[in-house]
Order: C-alpha cells, then structure tokens, then sequence
C-alpha cells in the first residue's frame, strides 16, 4: 500500500501566508499531510516545546524563508522559525529549504525586515541553510510549488522515512466513535487531515463566508467549503482557517465573490 507522509512546514507566519498556501497546496497534490503553525500560530516558550513535539511526529521538514527573521526568543537570540530549523537538524529529520532568491533588493514593506539587527540575523541564517544540500530559490510564491515537487521527490528516495498508511476500515471506526470534541493538543499532536475530521465539532454558520460565492472545482472535504474549522482549547471553542483549503473552502481555483 502507498504510504503517505506527515510534513512540517516552517516559516515567518504573515508575510508568508500565500507561499505557506502553495507550499500546502503541493504538498496535498503528492498525497502529504502538512503540518505546522496554522493551528497554533504564536510565537512563546510554551507553544515551541509543544511544536516541537509535532516535528518529532513529521517525517520530513519544510523550512520557507523570505525577509523576515522572525520574533525573537529573549533567552537564546534566536527566531523561533531558526529554533524549530536547529530542532529538526539536531534530531536528524530530512529537511527541504526554501530560501527567496534576493529578499533584501526584492521585498519592500512588511515583507522585509526593518531593522539593521534583524536583516544582519536573517542573512547569517540564510548562510548556514545555504551550506546545505536541499536548497531551492524561488521569488514568487506560484515557484514553490514545482521546488517543492521535485524537492520533495528527491528526499523521499534518497531519505525514506517511516511514513504511514491509513487503514479505511480502522478510519472509519474512529469516525464513528471520535464525533465529539477532544482537547486541542491531541489533534496537534496527530495532525492529519484524516484525524482532524474526527476531533472538531460543527461549524456554527458564517453567512458572511457561506453566502453570495460562486465556486468552481472540488469542494474541501475538511471543513465541507465553510472555510474554516472549529475545535476544542481548554474547554472553550475556537475557530481556524481550514488549514486544507485555506480559507476558501474551495480545493481549485476558480473562487469569485460578488
């Protein structure tokens, strides 16, 4: 049976939400689960050791840089997004970097960083994942989607990981008896689409987002085109952009509102 694999996507979170978009979007074309900080984007000590459990769950690690460092841990220096690349060298996870081509003449604006300190760390990190095998280049975000392809392609056969293969039978158990809501660190720490689906509760209607669209393509079979999910933190609910689809709800292109 074909395996599919579990992979970390890592990155600066807001300047980076169209490139993260298109890095998902290849990942789930070659039959991947992404995972990353989309469920539980902060920056703080706490929510890094529990990221840092979900890599150790991933079989590969995708890192995607552009102009901004990042916010800074205020023990070690470093950006959270240099911590969890560091993590996952450290533990050996295959790693994919994928570095923008010249961020500091190319990007303007909230995409660059805006001080002096900050581009100095960014570019002494750019030089240590430049050291390393699996780097691409790219400067849009519609690029990262064939790096990734064939990125993607090379680790899986010269570093095969573990993998897993879903059991229908054994899925469709857990969806039977896994209908109510759990507590959220256990959906992150089997973040799978598969898995998802049986730990959110139901959506309450957003008429601003179900409403007046005309759509085009498949349906996100995740959060059922809503375009967004709800699980359980701490007893108390709390709504996400569907991480599949991006919050479209919408699989394809071909979204038009109006």
């Amino acid at each position: 049976m074909e395996k599919r694999y579990q992979v970390f996507i890592s990155s600066t979170f807001q300047d980076l939400k169209n490139a993260r978009q298109e890095v998902s979007q290849a990942l789930l074309r070659a039959d991947c689960f992404p995972a990353g900080m989309e469920l539980f984007p902060a920056a703080d000590e706490e929510q890094f050791e529990f990221i840092k459990t979900i890599i150790d769950q991933s079989d590969y690690y995708i890192l995607i840089s552009a102009g901004r460092y990042g916010s800074i841990h205020p023990e070690t220096g470093l950006s959270y997004t240099e911590m969890e690349y560091d993590y996952a060298v450290e533990i050996g996870k295959p790693v994919i970097r994928l570095l923008h081509r010249d961020p500091f003449n190319e990007l303007k604006g909230e995409f660059i960083e805006p001080t002096d300190n900050g581009k100095k760390a960014l570019n002494l990190f750019r030089s240590k994942m430049s050291q390393k095998k699996l780097v691409k280049y790219w400067s849009v975000p519609h690029e990262l989607g064939t790096a990734v392809d064939h990125s993607l392609r090379h680790v899986i056969k010269t570093k095969p990981a573990i993998g897993g293969v879903r059991n229908d039978k054994d899925h469709n158990q857990n969806v039977a008896t896994n209908s109510s809501a759990i507590d959220a660190s256990a959906i992150a720490k089997e973040v799978t689409y598969a898995q998802l689906k049986t730990k959110m509760v139901p959506n309450r209607i957003k008429l601003g987002r179900s409403m007046h669209r005309q759509r085009t393509g498949q349906s996100c079979d995740l959060c059922r085109s809503d375009g967004y999910i709800t699980i359980v933190e701490q007893n108390t609910k709390r709504e996400l952009n569907c991480p599949k689809c991006s919050d479209n709800g919408w699989i394809s292109k071909g979204v038009r509102s109006y």
